[in-house]
């Protein structure tokens, strides 16, 4: 509990660490598509959703695991089902101490982990399942308002510079920290920042996604992939079958000389 004064209620405060050295926890992922970051100078600054103030701009980016060349979903569900552990563990402590954190006292743990708002979502077109991916962020000044310096590398750990940031669809590494736990009225959770990106490969650089086969698992019936058998002739339609060009008109089985 921290006090924080004489006519306000004590705030909780939640720190989220591993070990017994109580060590930050930070990964690193495995190659995955960049979703729709903004990573320039000034971050999520001017955008559609973004701030028009520089203290409230954050770089952001989404972490996917779009089917494309070089991502092994295999290892992208591995290591979401990682920080889906760390949301379990964090959603058992907001349970158990959920008077000091929410401020309630009767809810059950599904109730409780109703309220969290998970590290990985689900992406959807209207009702159609997209993708999952997760959302780092960190803002662009610190907290003494110096402008915050977010390396982005390439695969031979040179800075990418100005102007060459990582892009929509780019194929990426992140490493990423435990950066705070946050609660709210009606909701809680983690946030992760990112600490250094490395560039894979440009989107423009890699294969076009295979298109998914959307027949696969339907039954074709066996009559449409038979070989048609030959077409019977419409009555009379041999009427003129022997007629030749070579100067005059010659009619074989049709009864006209």
């Amino acid at each position: 509990m921290k006090p924080v004064g004489d006519n306000l209620k004590p705030k909780t405060t939640v720190r989220v660490t591993y070990g017994p050295t109580k060590r930050s926890l930070a990964l690193i992922t495995p190659p995955m598509v960049a979703d729709w970051p903004l990573l320039g100078p000034d971050g999520n600054m001017g955008s559609k959703f973004g701030p028009d103030s520089p203290d409230k701009a954050v770089f952001q980016i989404g972490l996917a695991d779009r089917a494309l060349e070089g991502v092994d979903q295999d290892r992208v569900a591995h290591f979401f089902r990682v920080l889906d552990l760390v949301d379990e563990r964090v959603s058992d402590f907001v349970f158990a101490h959920q008077k000091d954190v929410l401020g309630t006292r009767d809810l059950s743990p599904e109730a409780v982990r109703g309220k969290m708002s998970a590290a990985v979502k689900q992406r959807y077109d209207g009702d159609t399942p997209l993708y999952k991916r997760m959302n780092v962020s960190v803002r662009c000044l610190d907290y003494n308002g110096n402008r915050r310096a977010l390396p982005q590398l390439d695969c031979n750990r040179q800075p990418l510079g100005e102007g060459h940031e990582i892009k929509h669809e780019d194929l990426l590494m992140a490493a990423i920290q435990l950066d705070m736990f946050y609660s709210m009225t009606n909701v809680f959770g983690v946030k992760w920042a990112p600490v250094q990106l490395m560039l894979l490969r440009r989107r423009a650089d890699q294969a076009p996604p295979t298109p998914a086969d959307i027949w696969a698992n339907v039954g074709v019936p066996q009559w449409a992939t038979a070989e048609p058998p030959p077409a019977a002739p419409l009555p009379g339609s041999n009427a003129y079958a022997g007629m030749h060009v070579d100067g005059q008109h010659h009619f074989e089985s049709s009864g006209f000389n």
